[in-house]
This record gives C-alpha cells, structure tokens and sequence, in this order.
C-alpha cells in the first residue's frame, strides 16, 4: 500500500509538471535572489577556456555559461546547450569534461581524478546539468537555472600549495553576516570522531592528500548537483522540449520542484529560522530584540523543527540540498555529519575564532537519523533517483538515530564521543581550524 501512495504521489506530480506551463520570474523569490547575487559569486572576466577541445559544443559552451548577466538577457537554447540527459542515457566522466569550463589546467586534472572514482548514481546526477564551471572567480560555489550549469569553487579541489596561489582569495561576500548575534551555528564532516573537511588556510604551504581533496569536493558537488535535479527533476528530463531556452524551460517546471514537494510535505515551521538565515545569508535587517535571543532559545527552535542545519531556513532549495548533501556523504562514504548551536566565549578578543571559542548549547551527529527527518530525506531521495530508490531502504532502515554532542564542551572537544583519552592532542589539532561557515549556494 506504500509503495502504491508513493507511485500514485509521484504519478500526480509528473502530469503536473508536464502541464505546468508559467515562465517568467517572481522578483521577490529566492531564486530570483540567486540571480542578483551572481554578479557577487563570479566576475565572468577571468581568461576561461573549454576544457576539452573536441567537444562538440566548443563554440557554445563558453558563451553559454561563462557569463553574469542572464538575469537581463535571454539564456541560451538547450538546441545549442543540452542537458546532459538530453543527449546521453548514461553518464561518464568523459561526457561530463565535454562539458567542462575551467581558468587552470590543473582544474581539469583534479576535477576528472575524482569523476573517475565516483559511484554511479553521483554521476547520474550530471544529467540535469548543461554543463560546470571551475574558476578562480566563483565564490561561493552555486547553480544557476538561467544556464542550467553548477559553479564550483577551486577552493574545493586543490591538492598543492601551488595549486591553491592560483586561486583568487576574495572572501566570500556573506562572510561577515550576522556578526553580532550572541551564538553560531557551525557544522564538519566526521570519520572517527576526525574532522574530515577544512577552511581553506591560505597562508600555508601545505599540500593536502587526494582523500581530503577528494572529500572536499563531493560533498560540494552532490549540493550542487541536488539544486541541479531540482530545478530539472529526472523524471521530467526526456520530456523537456528543446525548442526552448534553459530558464524558460526551468521556468516551465516552477510550483512543481521536488523542494516545492518538499515545502508542502514537510515544511519547516520556525519563523525564528527563517529571519536569522535572512541575517545570516542574506544580510536582512534584524528586528532589535533577535540580537538579544540566545543559544537556548535557537536550540529548542531548531530541535523540534524538521531541519539539518540553518542553512535550510535561507531556501526552500537549501532545505533540499542539506538533506541531500547529508545524506550522500554518510550513504557512500560513512561521513558523519555534526552540527551544533554554540554560544561564543572570545575573553581575549581574538580573531578569527577557532574550535575553542565555541561553546556547544545543544548539537547532534547525523541528525538526519532522527525518525521524522528521515522521513523527509528518503522522500528527497526518492524523487532525486526515482528509478532506483528502493535500493536505498536498507541505508534508511538501519540509519540509528542522532548522537547527541556533549553540552558544556567546546566545538573542538564535542568531536570526541565516546572517547575521552587522546583528547588533549586531537584538540590542539582542531584548535588551529578557523569555524567560520560559509556554505555554498
């Protein structure tokens, strides 16, 4: 009978979409936020080149992509841009480097090292996309429906310190959003009570191992690539005309996205949320009396809601992303996921802040394990793979619920549980990463 409502669900949705025919673009959604903020996220002026030359859309795929300013000019056609699933029934890695932008060659080398080791089901995602753009000047990482491609950060995917001093060190423009709440909101991925995934330190010549490159770039992609089979559902691919522009034909699927489901099937209820990500990630004015609520206030806020992190509260495409970022990372590779509302303790007015100056209130490790948002993340799984998802069941079925992290301890010493000794040396380590977050789009 489950199986039936979810077939008959999904059944609905796919006619709706296919009916749905509106375009055009509402000034006040956030996705339409995500146009504006483009110019901010890259400069379309840096030298870029087409990574591989025998791509049969050489002559296209620059112009296409590699540019700001679709928000007042038409995208191109998918005639002269597909969608990778438009033109091939699998995915490879060397489809996807047909499709690839880069300002460094030492982009293309990494980027193909781990397309080459990806399981499977990350590569299929790639069908919703037109095509990828690595350059020095996209800060943060983010999708763009206007030309259907995802834009990465290098940051993510250096692995040599001459690699990294390619790399435009502009800070990302959100950075300094919401300085003056009184807590933070911070989050890692874990592998043994071990921080897996680092700030980038742009002061030290120290290289950094393919698995922690590795690391650093999937959990960014399979974001990215969520936003991507949002916008262009898998079920809908084969069905788009190509008679047509790319955001026309985004547009033609608006009101029916899988996180349009989502908002109506699990919607996330704190108000309180949703104004501080508008502080935090959209530099919104903050009502006076928000500078004064406290860790306490934010944890019982966000503990009885359906979210993994705050970024969730910024978008309803974030909401998917999270969920789905979450748990690829802990479905393929085993990678933990922590997050935490912390108070600040910065007695000496240092800056930046490290593991130390936070102090957790309330966090959890995979809180996606917690049984009503597990819920919601295998529903986002299963329209992300609709043809595969019951191989899935079993992750779900044997997911155990969150792990609480210790209350009182700082964000360094909360990576620790269940495992006190070592301490000391492992905290020292952690000591020298800065926790500013800063996600991607």
């Amino acid at each position: 009978m489950k199986n039936l409502k979810s077939t008959l669900i999904k059944s609905i949705i796919v006619i709706l979409i296919i009916l749905n025919g509106c375009s055009g673009d509402d000034p006040d959604s956030p996705q339409t936020i995500k146009y504006k903020a483009s110019t901010s996220n890259f400069s379309a002026q840096v030298d870029a080149f087409i990574a591989n030359d025998n791509s049969k859309y050489y002559n296209n795929i620059k112009e296409c992509v590699y540019r700001n300013d679709f928000y007042t000019n038409e995208s191109c056609s998918l005639k002269d841009l597909p969608l990778l699933g438009q033109e091939y029934e699998s995915v490879t890695a060397d489809t996807i480097i047909e499709r690839l932008v880069i300002t460094d060659d030492w982009m293309l080398d990494r980027f193909q090292e781990v397309l080459e080791i990806l399981p499977d089901d990350i590569l299929s995602l790639f069908k919703a996309v037109t095509a990828v753009v690595i350059a020095t000047d996209v800060r943060p990482a983010f999708y763009w429906s206007s030309t259907g491609a995802i834009y990465l950060d290098p940051k993510y995917l250096w692995m040599t310190a001459d690699e990294k001093n390619t790399i435009d060190q502009k800070e990302d423009y959100r950075k300094n959003y919401g300085n003056d709440l009184k807590f933070k909101m911070p989050y890692r991925y874990v592998v043994n009570n071990k921080q897996v995934t680092f700030s980038t330190d742009w002061d030290s010549n120290k290289d950094r191992t393919f698995e922690e490159m590795k690391t650093s770039l999937t959990h960014l992609l399979v974001h990215e690539l969520a936003h991507a089979n949002d916008f262009f559902p898998p079920t809908t691919i084969n069905r788009i005309s190509l008679n047509q522009s790319i955001l026309s034909a985004s547009n033609s699927i608006k009101g029916n996205r899988i996180s349009d489901i989502l908002r109506v099937s699990y919607p996330l209820k704190s108000q309180l949320l949703k104004d501080i990500a508008g502080i935090n990630y959209r530099n919104e004015t903050a009502k006076a009396e928000i500078f004064e609520y406290t860790s306490q206030i934010i944890s019982e806020e966000f503990k009885n809601d359906l979210a993994n992190d705050d970024y969730n509260y910024s978008t309803q495409y974030e909401d998917l992303a999270m969920f789905f970022e979450e748990f690829m990372m802990k479905y393929h590779f085993d990678i933990d996921r922590d997050f935490a509302v912390c108070d600040i303790s910065n007695p000496d007015n240092i800056t930046p802040l490290t593991g130390k100056n936070y102090i957790v209130y309330w966090g959890q490790r995979n809180r996606i394990g917690k049984s009503e948002i597990k819920e919601k993340a295998k529903l986002i799984v299963e329209y992300i793979f609709p043809f595969t998802y019951e191989k899935y069941n079993e992750f779900f079925n044997n997911l155990k619920k969150p792990t609480e992290l210790i209350a009182g301890k700082t964000w360094s010493e909360s990576i620790l549980i269940g495992q006190e000794k070592g301490m000391k040396s492992q905290i020292q380590i952690m000591d020298t990463e800065v926790m500013f977050k800063i996600p991607y789009l």
